[in-house]
This record gives structure tokens, sequence and C-alpha cells, in this order.
């Protein structure tokens, strides 16, 4: 009876903490990020929203999901009216992530 308690007590802990950092990640990413060179930024607002500007010359509008060390952005392509998944790895430390790559800080 002990070690099935002591199981439960472990999955639910393991449980907890997936959650928690999930939720924590998520939650602290609202604002703009940009690249050290300025030249693209990521901002992420409200109810998984994000916009995506590319050289100061385009914004694209979308969603997006964090799940198992990846990010898939969702948005229409401008041109040819498509929905779109672009799924890349994503790491956070501190104020700046890494998206497929490409490393951008927050802007205060």
């Amino acid at each position: 009876m002990k070690n099935k308690l002591l199981a439960l007590c472990a999955v639910f802990a393991l449980c907890l903490t997936v959650a928690l950092v999930f939720t924590s990640c998520s939650a602290g990413l609202k604002g703009t990020y940009k690249t050290d060179d300025g030249l693209s930024s990521v901002t992420f607002g409200d109810d998984k929203a994000i916009t995506i500007n590319a050289l100061g010359l385009v914004d694209v509008e979308g969603t997006y999901e964090i799940k198992d060390g990846n990010i898939t952005i969702t948005y229409i392509l401008p041109v040819l009216g498509t929905e779109t998944n672009w799924v890349k790895t994503f790491e956070k430390d501190g104020k700046t992530i890494t998206i497929g790559g490409t490393q951008f800080t927050k802007a205060d």
C-alpha cells in the first residue's frame, strides 16, 4: 500500500511540475523580442497571439503553441491566403528566447 501511495504521489508531482513549467514559459513571454541587429522581431500577445516582423517590412499575425521544446506558429500567408504551420525548436532563458537557432532579446 505504501509503494502505491508513494508512486501516486510521484506521478502527481511530475504532472504538476510539467504543468507549472509550461504555464510559466507561455505566460512569461508577453512582449516584443528583437534580434541583436534589430532587423526582425517577434511579439507575443494575449491568447497565444503572435506577430512576426521581418526587416521592418512585413507583419505576419498568427497564434502559437509551445510543446516538447518546439514552438508551432500558425499563420495565414498574406499573398496566397493559405494557413501554414511553422514548427521550430524553442528555448527561453531569462529575457532571451531562441527560435530555430535565432536568438531574440526582450525589448524593455
